[in-house]
């Protein structure tokens, strides 16, 4: 078992809500976002880690999993964010997709955030290579000069499976953790764009809705030491 602090294409623009939704709200007035950006996981990916829940969910702990349509690897957190901003950021994020190259990374092994007999996260671990890096760090840093206040903790890449609730069948979760192999490949996930979700806490956990999707078109070596978009 891993125990880690906690963390924090074609050549277009796959999909671009972020002024329309900014725009045409409807109902919903709500002038804060809650956004994050992430690399989404590929169908045999989500089932692969749905399985590692389920044979986890037999302890019957108090855990709020993840739904299979929720599992992604965030890049950059930013929290409540004003709605009128996000046609800014959505162009931030084109720009800093636009100079790293598509790559693929693998999703490997799990681990806790917290004590390995008090978790309080549980996740399976990401293997980054340089260009995720690159990406993570070319929109960190875009995103700080525009004046967005971000986490300072390293970046520790993974992907959520599930957040403890309580104490409730803790042990018996601990005692499936320890029996449960690590080093397991979940997946190769091919990432060819990056996406800014809106999250939206309901009773029955996050719903996450895409507002902007921006392809990588970076030359393959043109990710390391690239330029902070301005």
């Amino acid at each position: 078992m891993r125990s880690d602090p906690p963390p924090p294409s074609d050549g277009t623009t796959v999909r671009s809500h972020a002024r329309d939704e900014v725009h045409a709200r409807g109902s919903d007035e709500a002038p804060f976002w809650r956004l994050f950006i992430a690399l989404d996981l590929d169908d045999a990916t989500r089932r692969a880690l749905t399985a590692l829940q389920t044979r986890w969910r037999s302890a019957g702990a108090d855990v709020g999993w993840v739904r299979p349509e929720g599992l992604h690897v965030t890049l950059v957190f930013l929290g409540e964010t004003p709605a009128d901003r996000v046609p800014e950021i959505a162009s931030r994020l084109d720009a800093g997709a636009a100079a790293v190259p598509p790559f693929e990374f693998r999703v490997v092994g799990w681990g806790v955030f917290g004590r390995s007999d008090r978790p309080r996260v549980l996740w399976a671990g990401v293997e980054a290579p340089p260009p995720l890096g690159d990406l993570q760090r070319v929109l960190s840093d875009s995103l700080r000069a525009a004046g967005f206040r971000l986490e300072s903790r390293p970046f520790v890449p993974h992907v959520t499976l599930g957040r403890v609730r309580s104490s409730r069948g803790l042990a018996a979760l601990t005692s499936i953790l320890r029996s449960t192999m690590n080093g397991e490949v979940w997946g190769r996930v091919a990432a060819g764009h990056v996406t800014l979700i809106r999250s939206r806490l309901e009773a029955r956990g996050p719903l996450y809705s895409v507002v902007h999707q921006s392809a990588l078109k970076g030359h393959i070596g043109h990710g390391e030491g690239s330029e902070t978009p301005e």
